[in-house]
């Protein structure tokens, strides 16, 4: 169902106030949900106030954080503008904070059917779905547009979003950040980085996973920009290829520490498959050493020879 785009103009988040939350607010944003997959509500405005007047007023409150985040996310794919864009989802990402922080699978919620039934509503599983399917793509899409991502990032984070489960949910967020991210572009590798860098700081439950998600997105910033230089010195010429290839040593020398530190993290199950994440790593270094030993060369003869300034490249490429 597509909702019409028109402007939205979203605010900051005012303090946590739980007097102005409705008892039946889980039943009012469940209704609007049914609403919206009917299609009789088309007004991204109204969706966007329920949503966020759910967020904001109802901290405390699971389910509705959960139903608040489907409905945001519902808003944010008519927003017309990064700027929007980043505001909404700066809701959704702390829904998706409360609704783990305050998760209760004890305390049930009963929504009544348009049939008149009732069933219980359980939100948690299905916002880790969105947090994977749909935020961290958004996230690193809207990084690559060069909006200030500081808001989402949220380096000052004083405490971890995150609290079930030994804090899974931000090693969650990190995995879906790193898959989401293309190695290619600087801006998304940094705004993920900051990001997975400030939730490391504050959710030391997850440090391993943490740890290997900064390694993981290093060493495919890397990898992609080795193959992109590769690329470019087959079909354009070695003159071509080197700014690419000096790029790519930068990321390699950058990747390195946290690849060190992959390969220093104890087999204690809590990452899956550890071990042959540790094999890969291990090989990709050896790799990324030779790479650096053949760019060392290449340039060193390119200080000598001075071949950027000739037509016929007399050195070799890494």
């Amino acid at each position: 169902m597509a909702i019409m785009a028109v402007a939205i103009s979203p605010v900051r988040a005012p303090a946590q106030v739980t007097d102005n939350c409705p008892v039946t607010v889980e039943q009012i944003a469940y209704n609007m949900t049914l609403q919206i997959d009917a299609g009789q509500q088309l007004d991204p405005n109204q969706v966007f106030a329920v949503g966020r007047d759910a967020s904001v007023y109802c901290p405390d409150r699971y389910n509705a954080q959960g139903l608040a985040a489907g409905l945001l996310l519902r808003v944010y794919a008519a927003a017309q503008t990064p700027k929007q864009k980043k505001d909404i989802l700066q809701y959704v990402m702390r829904a998706v904070s409360l609704n783990d922080l305050n998760y209760d699978k004890s305390k049930e919620t009963l929504i009544k059917q348009p049939d008149g039934s009732t069933k219980p509503l359980y939100t948690h599983f299905r916002v880790t779905g969105y947090l994977e399917d749909v935020i961290a793509p958004a996230f690193v899409k809207l990084a690559a547009s060069g909006e200030d991502m500081s808001a989402l990032i949220a380096p000052d984070m004083t405490s971890c979003p995150y609290a079930q489960d030994q804090q899974e949910r931000a090693a969650n967020e990190a995995d879906f950040l790193e898959d989401s991210a293309d190695g290619m572009k600087p801006k998304e590798i940094t705004a993920v980085a900051d990001r997975i860098k400030a939730l490391k700081k504050v959710c030391t439950e997850q440090n391993a996973r943490l740890t290997s998600a900064l390694g993981e997105l290093y060493k495919k910033a890397a990898t992609q920009l080795i193959s992109a230089g590769n690329d470019a010195q087959k079909y354009r010429g070695d003159l071509a290829s080197m700014p690419i290839f000096e790029k790519a040593a930068a990321s390699v020398e950058r990747a390195k520490p946290y690849m060190q530190a992959q390969l220093a993290l104890p087999d204690d199950g809590t990452i899956t498959d550890i071990d042959d994440i540790q094999s890969h790593t291990e090989l990709q270094l050896l790799q990324f050493e030779r790479f650096l030993t053949r760019y060392e060369i290449a340039m060193t003869c390119r200080k000598t020879q001075g071949s950027f300034i000739q037509i016929t490249d007399p050195c070799p490429t890494p």
